[in-house]
C-alpha cells in the first residue's frame, strides 16, 4: 500500500493513519469507564460559555518544544500519542520530557514506513515511549533504537486507553481535562482555515492522526475541538486548528475510533517530589 501525501510549507508529509482490517472493538468505552464524567450537551455548553477555550492548552503548549514535526515519515500515529503522553506528564506536575514519536512509530510499523493503525498506536503508551533525545525523528525502525532508548521506555508510560465514539463522549472527556487522539481526513484544504480558525478540510474515511487537547463553543452553540498537529509550528495557527464534529470527525470515527488518554504512570527514574494531580 502506498500512503497518500500532501505538501505543506515545502515539506511532503505522508498521511500514515491507515484503516484497521476490522473495526477495533476490544477497547473499553470512555462512557462506560467514567460514567460520572459524562455530561449532557447543555452541561458542556454551560462549562464553555464565555471562554475562548476551556483550558487554554494551545497557549500552554505552544512553540517548538511542544509542537513537533514528523517530517517526511508516515509517523503521525507515533507523534500523536507521544505528545499526548508527554503533555499528560507535565499536567500531572512531572518535569516535561519530550517523548519521541519516532520511537512510538517504530513499535507499530512492522519495519516499514507504511503508516500504522490508530488503535495500535494508543497501546504503545502502556509499553512506554523513549525521549526524543534518544530517538530522533528519523529513527523509525527497531534496528535504529539503542538499548538505552529501549530501557528508558519503562520511565515514560501511560495507563489504559479508552475509546470514544460520539461527539458527546469526546466533549465530556475534554471538559474533564482528558487528552484525545483522533483521526482526520486530510485534503488539499487541510493547511487552510477560516476567519474563526476552523480548519478547511472536511469529512472522509481518515488518513492522518492528531491530538485533541481542548474545546470551545461558537456563538451558535457548535462545539469546536482543538486539533494539535505534528507538522511543526508553521501549520495553521502555531501547529493548531479547530475542528467540528459534523464537518470533520463524523465520518472518520466510523473507521478508526478515537481514544482518550487519562493519566501517566509514575516515573521510576525521577527522584523529585511526587507530582500533584492537575
Amino acid at each position: 500500500m502506498t500512503l497518500d501525501t500532501i505538501i505543506s510549507d515545502g515539506t511532503e508529509f505522508k498521511l500514515g493513519c491507515t484503516p484497521p482490517d476490522s473495526f477495533p472493538t476490544n477497547h473499553t468505552a470512555f462512557a462506560d469507564a467514567f460514567p460520572g464524567e459524562m455530561l449532557t450537551l447543555d452541561q458542556i455548553r454551560e462549562a464553555l460559555t464565555g471562554k475562548p477555550s476551556l483550558w487554554g492548552r494551545r497557549q500552554r503548549f505552544s512553540g517548538p518544544t511542544y509542537v513537533r514535526n514528523q517530517k517526511q515519515f508516515g509517523s503521525c500515529n507515533g507523534w500523536a500519542v507521544a505528545l499526548r503522553l508527554a503533555r499528560l506528564r507535565e499536567l500531572r506536575g512531572e518535569p516535561y520530557v519530550g517523548l519521541s514519536g519516532a520511537d512510538a512509530y517504530s513499535q507499530m510499523n512492522g519495519g516499514r514506513d507504511n503508516g500504522s493503525v490508530l488503535s495500535d498506536a494508543v497501546k504503545v503508551c502502556f509499553n512506554g515511549i523513549a525521549p526524543e533525545s534518544l530517538v530522533p525523528y528519523d529513527h523509525i525502525y527497531t534496528r535504529q533504537i539503542s538499548a538505552e532508548a529501549v530501557a528508558s521506555r519503562a520511565r515514560f508510560r501511560g495507563f489504559k486507553e479508552f475509546a470514544v465514539d460520539t461527539e458527546l463522549e469526546l466533549a465530556s472527556a475534554l471538559v474533564a481535562g482528558r487528552l484525545g487522539v483522533i483521526a482526520v481526513h486530510v485534503t488539499n484544504a487541510f493547511t487552510s482555515q477560516d476567519g474563526n480558525g476552523i480548519n478547511g478540510t472536511g469529512n472522509g474515511p481518515g488518513n492522518h492522526s492528531v491530538g485533541c487537547d481542548d474545546i470551545r463553543m461558537q456563538p451558535d452553540g457548535t462545539l469546536n475541538f482543538d486539533m494539535s498537529n505534528e507538522w511543526g509550528t508553521e501549520f495553521c495557527s502555531g501547529g493548531y486548528s479547530w475542528l467540528t464534529w459534523n464537518r470533520h470527525l463524523r465520518e472518520t470515527v466510523k473507521n478508526h475510533r478515537f481514544f482518550i488518554l487519562v493519566s501517566t504512570q509514575d516515573d521510576p527514574g525521577d527522584d523529585s517530589a511526587p507530582p500533584v494531580a492537575a
